[in-house]
């Protein structure tokens, strides 16, 4: 029989946005709680071009999910990133359990106005990433892979996506590492998104750290759609441990 599901340990959260203005003043948010997403905006309005910034991040840990934002219209550097590490453990009747593993990221780096005012030249750059290994072995890699976007070497929209059967312990703790990071100077704008999740078949259970779910996200945030503004500073309150039903 598996081993009894143990309490598993907690999950590792940091956010950070980093702003450097035209003027070269820098403004900084950071955050290790389980922050649903910082911000940092604003404009410059004493030039006779457009200047503004906006650096955000955007999480809902019971997915769980994670999203970044830069924009930068003529200032110097706008920078995000999000990132969780979380823990799970599967239980049932045998010593393994074929595990459904869906999971994808995507990128895009690109011009963020065309409008009149100094040359549009500076770095843009997103990048979306997941991995899972055993806890006890950061060589018994389950998987890891990224999505990577250049708007100068590779541009546009990138992506990754995990559909796969892995067979894994039972009664064993992994390890995953999700984070979305971006980096805009000049005049561009960057987003990175990042979700993982997890079925098992009847008679098996999913069990994740403290606060973290284990569902599919409803959509894929993007710039349109998604407002710079700040979506709940502070820490989540989370009651209970979320333990999944096993599901076919």
């Amino acid at each position: 029989c598996a081993a009894q599901a143990t309490t598993l340990p907690d999950p590792i959260y940091y956010n950070v946005v980093n702003v450097t203005k035209r003027s070269g003043q820098q403004e900084s948010q950071s955050s290790a709680l389980a922050t649903g997403g910082l911000l940092i905006s604003g404009t410059q309005d004493n030039l006779p071009f457009p200047v503004s910034w906006a650096g955000s991040t955007s999480n809902d840990f019971t997915v769980p999910s994670l999203y970044a934002s830069a924009r930068n219209v003529n200032s110097q550097v706008v920078e995000a990133e999000s990132s969780l590490t979380y823990y799970v453990e599967f239980s049932g009747s045998t010593s393994t359990v074929p595990v459904h593993i869906l999971a994808h990221g995507d990128t895009s780096a690109g011009e963020a106005d065309t409008l009149d005012g100094p040359p549009h030249n500076g770095d843009d750059t997103a990048t979306a990433f997941a991995a899972m290994h055993r806890a006890d072995d950061p060589f018994a890699e389950v998987f890891r892979t990224a999505a990577n976007t250049d708007a100068f070497g590779n541009p546009g929209s990138h992506l990754f996506s995990i559909d796969q059967v892995s067979t894994l312990q039972t009664g064993i703790v992994y390890e995953i590492l999700i984070y979305a990071s971006v980096h805009a100077e000049g005049n561009y704008l960057a987003t990175a998104f990042v979700d993982p999740y997890f079925t098992v078949p009847d008679g098996y259970s999913i069990e994740t750290s403290f606060g973290i779910g284990n569902a599919l996200a409803a959509t894929t945030p993007i710039p349109g759609a998604l407002p710079l503004f700040a979506t709940g500073l502070g820490a989540l309150g989370f009651a209970v441990r979320r333990k999944a039903g096993a599901r076919a």
